[in-house]
């Protein structure tokens, strides 16, 4: 599973680096603000089934370049995706980051 978690005008160039380090069978997750981030992520990868989005409402500062500073604890929802052949057990398995630091809703 690879994350997208950039400003909505660099989606396209953050799917095209997430393919190149994405296995066969791997999947894209986004938390992205904004409309079509995952269109324009299923329009990089050629597969619906590969791409989750969701939304989050944790708190952060960028600090200078590559330094964030987190600023709070906040719920983070993923959508099911029904044509994906990952099932909530998988879900939960996302990544050990979401499930010991992000309030997890799927």
């Amino acid at each position: 599973m690879r994350w997208v978690l950039v400003k909505g005008l660099h989606t396209r160039e953050a799917a095209k680096k997430a393919m190149q380090i994405l296995s066969p069978k791997g999947a894209v997750l986004t938390l992205q603000n904004g409309l079509r981030n995952r269109e324009v992520i299923v329009d990089e990868l050629g597969s619906q089934m590969r791409v989750y989005q969701g939304v989050t409402n944790h708190g952060a500062s960028i600090l200078q370049a590559g330094e964030v500073k987190h600023g709070g604890m906040g719920l983070t929802t993923i959508a099911l995706n029904p044509s994906s052949p990952f099932n909530l057990n998988s879900m939960y398995a996302v990544n050990a980051f979401i499930l010991t630091n992000f309030y997890l809703r799927v």
